[in-house]
């Protein structure tokens, strides 16, 4: 299995129909906030080679400015049919206390696919 795409978002909609369109709307490249606490962003996820019929888990790890894990987030899935490619949206929350850089690990059944550092700035209010 290989991850394919994977964004934050301020909201994802997903179609009411199989021949609707999936809406990412304001996705997240850096994350600006006025002040500090508990956030949760939407996580849109395109993962390739799945097997019909099998069982996933993804797992979020949230590592800090010094590399210190402060969220673990698991999103179990099911691949659905026997297509190439699906597409999961899973909440990830996290405590962010600390501007600057913090990274994003993805895993599928324990072995990481994919890691990125996204920038979170402060802003004045």
């Amino acid at each position: 299995m290989e991850i394919q795409y994977a964004i934050f978002c301020e909201r994802v909609k997903f179609p009411d129909s199989p021949q609707g369109a999936i809406v990412l709307t304001r996705p997240l490249s850096v994350i600006e906030l006025s002040d500090f606490g508990g956030f949760g962003f939407p996580l849109f996820v395109v993962f390739l080679g799945g097997q019909a019929g099998k069982k996933y888990k993804l797992q979020v790890k949230v590592l800090d400015v010094s590399g210190e894990v402060i969220a673990t987030r698991n999103h179990d899935f099911t691949w659905l049919t026997d297509s190439l490619s699906q597409a999961e949206c899973a909440v990830v929350a996290f405590p962010f206390n600390t501007a600057g850089y913090h990274t994003f690990i993805l895993s599928v059944d324990g072995e990481e696919l994919h890691r990125v550092r996204v920038p979170i700035n402060k802003i004045s209010s």
